[in-house]
């Protein structure tokens, strides 16, 4: 693989990862349709570090927050408010937080576990099996009408602090369906999200932050392959511009789709789904004739 090919797929994975729209799905089909060689499922590791790297960069306040949740903290005694420290009185008034964050936090790695265990047990069986172009079309128009429906079914009126053990299984659990390319795992927890009746900014905030560990997850999975194989020396450099291209552009989708959510439908991502799609048919069409 040479460079260019490397900064192009990493430009496509940091864009599409975040959106709804399935970065599997394009790492697939892109090379299929431009007439370049398969790169390695080590490549792709490698790319899905990029917007790990993205996704840490973005929302680390979030995930500090989750984490000093956890943390000892001083709070006054009963009764004693007037005249009690200011730290002391605050970290009473912030204690609903808290509490909050730590549901949260154990909603998170509750919904983590079905796509790790299913991608521990069937991860390299479903990379062998599906990534037929035509198959990955039909993923995408799937999960194009699924997206469609629940923006126009779901009450969205629910914000991350209804997510609650349940709540965080179901999503966990349609997550694990993104190990299939064309399927969108930013894609599938956000329409699983809105149909349970979270706001579309809570249902993306949600899906990126469920995404972290199991992207992580992943990566140390792979590095097996990383390890064995070791990187080329031919392929290095796109090794490394895909990385950092992944890695930038990963933060901008992520802002750019953070605040489109908040004033806008989700139609866009849909009628993209159904063009790439019907344009992979096409081509999958002529080639075959």
């Amino acid at each position: 693989m040479n460079p260019v090919h490397g900064a192009v797929l990493g430009i496509i994975q940091g864009l599409t990862e975040p959106l709804p729209i399935s970065s599997s799905a394009h790492l697939v089909t892109v090379p299929w349709l431009l007439g370049w060689s398969e790169h390695s499922l080590t490549f792709d590791v490698a790319l899905h570090m990029g917007t790990l790297a993205a996704l840490l960069l973005y929302f680390w306040r979030d995930l500090w927050l989750l984490a000093a949740a956890w943390l000892p903290q001083r709070t006054p005694s009963l009764g004693v408010v007037q005249g009690a420290p200011a730290t002391e009185v605050v970290a009473d008034v912030l204690h609903p937080e808290r509490e909050e964050k730590r549901r949260l936090g154990v909603g998170l790695v509750v919904g983590s576990i079905p796509a790790a265990v299913i991608g521990a047990l069937y991860a390299d069986r479903i990379e062998e099996n599906l990534r037929s172009p035509v198959l990955i079309a039909m993923l995408l128009l799937a999960g194009a009408a699924l997206l469609a429906a629940a923006d126009r079914a779901g009450v969205r009126r629910l914000g991350l602090d209804s997510v609650g053990i349940t709540r965080a299984l179901i999503i966990g659990l349609a997550q694990a369906l993104a190990l299939a390319p064309g399927v969108s795992r930013s894609g599938i927890t956000l329409t699983t999200a809105l149909f349970l009746g979270l706001t579309r900014e809570s249902g993306a905030r949600y899906a990126f932050l469920l995404g972290i560990p199991v992207t992580a997850g992943a990566g140390v999975f792979k590095l097996r392959h990383l390890l064995r194989d070791g990187i080329p020396p031919d392929e290095r450099g796109a090794f490394a511009l895909g990385i950092l291209a992944s890695l930038v552009v990963g933060v901008l989708a992520i802002r750019g789709l953070m605040g489109y959510v908040r004033h806008r439908n989700l139609d866009v991502f849909v009628a993209y789904r159904i063009g790439y799609a019907l344009l992979i048919f096409l081509v999958a069409a002529l080639r075959a004739g």
